[in-house]
């Protein structure tokens, strides 16, 4: 799993290619209001204003969005698929009297079913306090990851994997999809189409994370393209380090063409185990005409 200067470097390369010759594509709209963007606890202030209903959170990492969302007064289904993780979250929310509200699945989400080799990183000292073990931390993610990797701080462990339609029960309402698949967001909701052409999802957050999906900016495009063909609107949430000079976008639309290579941009990237993959922010999408 060692991945070489010179393969990043490449990666790189096809990466800005791809993004010069992408058609500009659809527009993200500027933020929403109310805001569902996942920044701070606005998801679970929101979901306060909500009448109970059902949540699911994928890529539970420890656990705290899934209880935040309970205490808001929903029933959720948490989706982690790190071995060290599970068990933890689970002690964790029966700690707080909420099992009978949350449920807590080991998968990892896609547009397959069967199982896939999974990178599990070697987690310092607090996330191996938090889990009781060496494996698991943030980074934890499908496939080749995209960071320096080798047997010191990684392993690859086979997980089983699942798509939403597959586990979902036909005639069950998503009030709220949370994604948080560290680039794999699009497979989640490819594996989704069922639910999301006939509305059942509501409302759904997502990350746009372009140098760290499999195809670059361009399934940054595609993912939004998705999405639209399927009926929903999409906006994004400007965190608080994305600006693309020379444009003012506040409280305007922008192609995701546009947005993608912005968050593409290396020279303003975000280091990770030596290797700047970009940057990110979410997406809000719901049905158009929700608003």
């Amino acid at each position: 799993m060692l991945i070489t200067k010179r393969l990043r470097g490449m990666n790189m390369i096809a990466a800005s290619l791809v993004a010069s010759t992408l058609p500009e594509g659809p527009l993200l709209l500027p933020p929403s209001v109310p805001n569902w963007c996942p920044h701070g606890r606005t998801l679970a202030k929101m979901l306060r204003r909500r009448p109970s209903g059902f949540v699911i959170d994928v890529g539970s990492f420890d656990g705290r969005d899934a209880i935040a969302f309970a205490k808001a007064g929903h029933r959720v289904w948490t989706i982690e698929p790190s071995p060290g993780k599970v068990e933890p979250i689970r002690e964790r929310i029966a700690s707080l009297g909420l099992a009978q509200n949350v449920t807590v699945f080991p998968y990892a989400m896609s547009n397959t079913t069967g199982t896939a080799p999974f990178v599990v990183n070697r987690a310092g000292r607090p996330a191996q306090k938090m889990f009781r073990g060496e494996l698991g931390s943030a980074q934890d993610g499908l496939g080749k990851a995209l960071w320096n990797v080798d047997n010191k701080t990684a392993a690859v462990v086979h997980v089983p994997v699942r798509t939403l339609d597959a586990i979902v029960p036909p005639a069950q309402d998503v009030l709220l999809l949370k994604v948080d698949a560290q680039g794999y967001d699009y497979q989640v909701l490819l594996g989704a189409q069922s639910l999301l052409a006939t509305k059942r999802i509501r409302r759904l957050v997502a990350e746009l994370m372009p140098l760290h999906m499999p195809g670059g900016p361009g399934a940054a495009v595609e993912m939004i393209e998705y999405l639209n063909r399927l009926g929903y609107s999409c906006y994004r949430c400007d965190g608080p380090d994305v600006t693309i000079p020379g444009l003012d976008i506040r409280g305007k639309p922008v192609s995701v063409r546009t947005y993608a290579n912005e968050l593409a941009r290396t020279d303003k990237g975000q280091l990770n185990r030596g290797v700047n993959f970009g940057r990110w922010d979410d997406v809000v999408c719901e049905p158009s005409g929700t608003r």
